[in-house]
């Protein structure tokens, strides 16, 4: 019995090193961080964000598909929801 819980200790330690190594290597140069961005929080992206008035995706404006309709522009996440946009009158959410 005392084997059987040495080698689970065992076990667990090398995991638990092997998960560490494995991070501190993930983290170690291959990405930059932008400034201020704490360590292990989501990527600060900088622009405009603009929402899919047909399926409510947010998005950045400088990626969006745009549709000029009656003085007013409109921002779509792709192709296929201007296209919806287009064929039937979508009341903006």
């Amino acid at each position: 019995m005392a084997r059987l819980l040495q080698f689970l200790a065992l076990l667990f330690l090398a995991r638990y090193v092997f998960r560490a190594v494995g991070q501190w290597l993930s983290e170690g140069g291959a990405r930059q961080r932008v400034e201020g961005q704490r360590q292990g929080s989501q990527p600060i992206y900088r622009g405009h964000m603009v929402r899919d008035p047909v399926c409510g995706v947010f998005l950045l404006r400088e990626s969006a598909v745009e549709e000029a309709r009656a003085g007013e522009t409109h921002h779509f996440c792709s192709e296929n929801c201007r296209r919806a946009f287009r064929t039937r009158e979508v009341t903006v959410r």
